[in-house]
């Protein structure tokens, strides 16, 4: 039961390909490139706020980078910045959250991400509206 099938060694579920490659299926190899996503700046926030959010941003790049790769199996060329549009309350949550520039799919799921981050309570107390932050997808490094 839960046999991936003869030669797997009783490994079951996904990542048995070890470090060749991804949930996405793209080879990671010699000679090919991971795909990869940059972090922009915050825009529209104060600077001491621009660090707690980069560094929640930055603890979710494994899942935009999913949100890229996902897509990337279907349009190889695919490459360019989503930028994020959100708005963060008091108490951390997000409330509302955008994202558009790169291709639909990639843009909702990166969105849906934003979602799910629980920022700490700013100590400003008030809303935080983040206009504008981008982040850049790369096929190739």
């Amino acid at each position: 039961m839960g046999r991936i099938g003869p030669g797997h060694g009783g490994r079951t579920g996904f990542g048995t390909c070890g470090s060749l490659c991804t949930g996405s299926g793209l080879r990671h190899g010699r000679g090919t490139t991971i795909p990869r996503v940059q972090v922009g700046s915050p825009v529209g926030v104060p600077d001491m706020d621009k660090e707690i959010i980069r560094r929640y941003i930055r603890q979710k790049l494994p899942e935009f980078q999913h949100c890229y790769e996902r897509r990337l199996i279907v349009v190889r060329a695919l490459e360019g910045t989503v930028t994020l549009q959100f708005t963060i309350a008091a108490t951390g949550q997000v409330t509302a959250s955008a994202a558009s520039g790169l291709d639909p799919d990639v843009d909702a799921c990166s969105a849906g991400v934003v979602r799910s981050i629980q920022f700490p309570r700013f100590p400003s107390g008030g809303v935080v509206n983040v206009s504008r932050y981008p982040l850049t997808f790369h096929a190739t490094e």
